[in-house]
């Protein structure tokens, strides 16, 4: 009789502690489950026992110039709500999908920000498995809606966390369509 191969989950965040739910799960699933083994990867490890988030050199030369312009994006959205979370993604980091291949099923938690560049998702060739934990994957952007309902509309219009931008005054639209395009590419 054979033994029952052993499968890889990785869990895909922005970073975690110990009390948040990707590390948790990560936990829960290598106690109690001997045929599985669960892997945190990470944009950043900071301490945490995991993977980092594979780029090669040139990506994360394109990455640190992508952050630069984000900064600087910020400057054309004057009147835009400090207090809240909006993670524009437009300029996600890259990732190395062959490094993707070597798990058995990915599971994505808290993508939002630089974590990855969800218009790479459809390149995985793995299972993808996406917790919302937030509004994010809903939204052009906001990780909390608050009051308002304008992504049931595509997120047209005035956008309250960001304000009226000086410049692309469709940026919230676009953002959105530009998701739904991207997750509309990941495999059934």
């Amino acid at each position: 009789m054979t033994s029952p191969q052993r499968r890889t989950v990785f869990q895909v965040s922005h970073s975690v502690s110990a009390s948040s739910a990707p590390y948790r799960l990560n936990d829960a699933l290598n106690r109690n489950i001997s045929d599985m083994e669960s892997v945190l990867l990470l944009r950043r490890r900071k301490g945490i026992d995991g993977l980092e988030i594979s780029r090669s050199a040139a990506r994360r030369a394109t990455d640190a110039l992508r952050r630069h312009l984000a900064h600087g994006f910020d400057a054309l959205l004057p009147e835009r709500r400090r207090d809240l979370p909006f993670s524009l993604n437009v300029l996600g980091m890259g990732f190395d999908t062959a490094q993707m291949e070597k798990a058995d099923l990915v599971h994505l938690h808290w993508i939002g920000g630089r974590t990855v560049d969800f218009t790479r998702l459809s390149h995985i060739r793995r299972p993808l498995v996406y917790t919302l934990h937030d509004m994010f994957a809903c939204t052009a952007g906001c990780h909390c809606t608050m009051d308002c309902d304008r992504f049931r509309d595509e997120c047209r219009g005035s956008c309250p966390q960001l304000g009226t931008p000086r410049l692309f005054r469709g940026l919230p639209a676009w953002l959105f369509s530009r998701k739904r395009r991207s997750f509309a590419r990941i495999p059934p």
